[in-house]
């Protein structure tokens, strides 16, 4: 299965048009939240998601945009991004959004903006922090292997952990 993983769009249209254009076919699209937010475009990068059939989960900014979390430890360029943002959804929109779930589980895949112990908030910046990830992923799971796609950091990391052995980047 060849799946396109997109993050962090922050109402870029134009950014979401390019990167379309340029994939190959996919056999789905998943995003890893912050949809809205900084760009001029959320409902339109909502729309385009959501005819595209995109799946995913919810970011910090796309949940201040909805007024369910505080704005406080966002600086004010994000403060003012996220209100904005909020006020431009429409009831569709607003129900697209609303709709996603801060974790997701795609087959072997778990899908969170930032992590699956914060989903909304911590971001995993190294091995430490992605083998305590990985470790919330592991509870209760059967797996030899466990995937995460993570979005929030705004750069490409893979961490990847067979059961019993120690994380490595």
């Amino acid at each position: 299965m060849r799946v396109a993983v997109l993050s962090d769009i922050h109402s870029n249209g134009p950014a979401l048009e390019a990167v379309l254009a340029a994939l190959p076919e996919v056999d789905a699209i998943w995003q890893l939240g912050d949809i809205v937010g900084y760009g001029p475009h959320p409902v339109g990068v909502i729309s385009r998601l959501s005819s595209q059939g995109a799946g995913g989960v919810r970011g910090n900014h796309d949940a201040a945009a909805l007024g369910e979390i505080d704005t406080e430890w966002f600086n004010d360029d994000a403060r003012a991004a996220v209100e904005w943002s909020g006020a431009q959804l429409t009831p569709t929109a607003r129900t697209w959004l609303t709709a996603l779930p801060t974790t997701r589980r795609e087959g072997e895949f778990t899908l969170a903006h930032a992590s699956p112990r914060d989903p909304v908030w911590e971001y995993v910046l190294g091995p430490d922090a992605a083998l305590a990830a990985v470790t919330e992923v592991l509870r209760g799971a059967r797996l030899p292997l466990v995937s995460l796609s993570l979005g929030a950091m705004n750069l490409e990391q893979v961490f990847l952990a067979l059961t019993g052995t120690r994380l490595r980047d």
